[in-house]
């Protein structure tokens, strides 16, 4: 929950809107798609296999670009073919009372000792502009001051790719599968070690700017439909920042890998009654620890539309 709101609901859409945009800062440090691997390009997939009617899975971005939510005609007759809907949350309002404390060190800890004197003053910086004031910041877990300053400033009216889809499916009255819940994605985060969470947010705050100019390449590559492009940007990464390169992978096993474990399983049941519309991020899908190998081999036939 974000300290700086005083109603629940209201805070926690803000903390899930930054644990989806997080995506968009982990896509650059995804595992890199090998050479071998047919799901080189595109976006849009259909999932079929004898006995039931197709589905269909789209590879997100999670950012409030107006240039990704012009979707282009492949995706929106997919999407309207669809009866259900499978995002990777299918809830903004979400309220749960274990989640109040989701952002907050315990035990006593400080983010100031944990980071040092020097670079909390860099962060309380940086958080201050957001809104958060010292007394917040200085609770704050390492992977919730990171995701912080990590997002781009807030546009009035801007929405995501994930919220439109979300809410054209409400509008239409799709039924809703969520394919992980807030608590889980917070659990992922929480599973990463401290330590990697310390090295990675004093990562960030000396490479703002140059983490915010990768930003934008993967939406490039993501306009381009290129999926290898994003993995190449992965391998690039690792290679200026040899130093944090072991805590990224940490943080991509933890993020991306482990969670798209768990959205394959949450798969399972609505792909078989067919005519679902999977979107989640599009680091989510290439590679044989990815979505898309995944659902073949469970025996379905993955077809490139787009």
């Amino acid at each position: 929950m974000t300290l700086v709101v005083a109603k629940r609901g209201v805070g926690l859409r803000t903390l899930v809107r930054n644990l989806l945009l997080a995506s968009a800062l982990l896509s650059a440090q995804a595992p890199a798609v090998a050479a071998s691997d047919r799901f080189t390009d595109g976006l849009l997939f259909r999932i079929s296999k004898p006995g039931a009617p197709p589905s269909f899975v789209f590879g997100t971005v999670h950012v409030a670009d107006p240039r990704v939510l012009d979707l282009a005609a492949p995706v929106r007759d997919a999407f309207v073919s669809a009866r259900a809907f499978a995002p990777e949350l299918g809830t903004d309002t979400l309220v749960d009372p274990r989640l109040e404390d989701a952002e907050l060190l315990g035990d006593g800890k400080t983010l100031a000792a944990l980071v040092g004197q020097d670079a909390f003053g860099d962060l309380e910086t940086r958080l201050a502009a957001q809104g958060v004031p010292r007394s917040a910041a200085l609770r704050l877990k390492p992977w919730a001051a990171m995701l912080k300053i990590s997002r781009a400033p807030p546009v009035a009216g801007a929405i995501t790719l994930d919220a439109m889809l979300l809410d054209e499916a409400r509008t239409r009255r799709m039924r809703i599968v969520s394919l992980e819940w807030v608590d889980e994605q917070i659990a992922a985060f929480d599973g990463i070690p401290l330590a990697t969470q310390v090295a990675l947010l004093r990562h960030v705050l000396a490479n703002r700017e140059a983490l915010a100019a990768e930003g934008s390449a993967i939406v490039d590559a993501w306009l381009r439909r290129d999926l290898a492009g994003i993995g190449r940007l992965a391998e690039d990464a690792g290679r200026r920042y040899p130093a944090v390169a072991r805590d990224y992978r940490t943080l991509a096993r933890h993020i991306i890998t482990n969670r798209t474990v768990l959205m394959h399983h949450r798969l399972v049941l609505p792909l078989r009654e067919g005519r679902v519309f999977v979107a989640i991020g599009a680091s989510h899908l290439p590679g044989e620890e990815g979505l898309l190998r995944m659902l073949e081999r469970d025996g379905y036939t993955v077809t490139r539309v787009w």
